[in-house]
């Protein structure tokens, strides 16, 4: 339960193998984690993305497509679905979420959560004024999660760090 706030507040979660991502904001928001896909999860979703992303993912790609990279193009572009309310019902080659800032959907700040060596996620954010510049992340003991607990955030003890656009 969230406590002391008198604002509106949207929520996104996001979660699988072994972690968990959740955003608030007084924005609409999305996230997403995921674990490092396989190299076989890449190249079967690959025809489906933007026609850009995939320029972008096929650049240099001697061996195939870099995992790590269609994995953080993925997570962004999922967090920004969530962030919409269609998830992935849209066609995920209507919006380009590749690396380029400038050219994601307009009124959205999508920025790249680090999670982890195992895990790639993202965050999106709907800013109808003017951009977010930074998010700030948390780390949360596990044990947090389950029903009844409660966390205090204290941002000298929890805060990892803040991520920029």
């Amino acid at each position: 339960m969230l406590q002391d706030t008198e604002s509106t507040l949207h929520f996104s979660l996001s979660h699988g193998s072994g972690m968990a991502l959740i955003g608030v904001s007084t924005l609409p928001i999305g996230v997403d984690v995921e674990r490092v896909p396989t190299s076989d999860t890449a190249r079967v979703c690959f025809p489906a993305l933007h026609p850009e992303e995939q320029s972008e993912l096929s650049a240099g790609a001697q061996a195939g497509i870099d995992a790590i990279s269609f994995g953080q193009l993925w997570t962004r572009k999922e967090a920004y679905l969530k962030g919409l309310g269609t998830g992935l019902a849209r066609d995920l080659a209507a919006d380009y979420l590749g690396d380029n800032a400038d050219r994601r959907p307009a009124d959205w700040t999508v920025l790249d959560v680090p999670c982890g060596p195992r895990h790639i996620g993202a965050v999106a954010l709907h800013v109808v004024q003017q951009p977010v510049q930074s998010v700030t992340v948390h780390w949360l003991p596990i044990d947090s999660l389950y029903q009844g607990a409660t966390c205090v955030v204290d941002k000298q003890e929890h805060l990892l760090g803040e991520l920029v656009a």
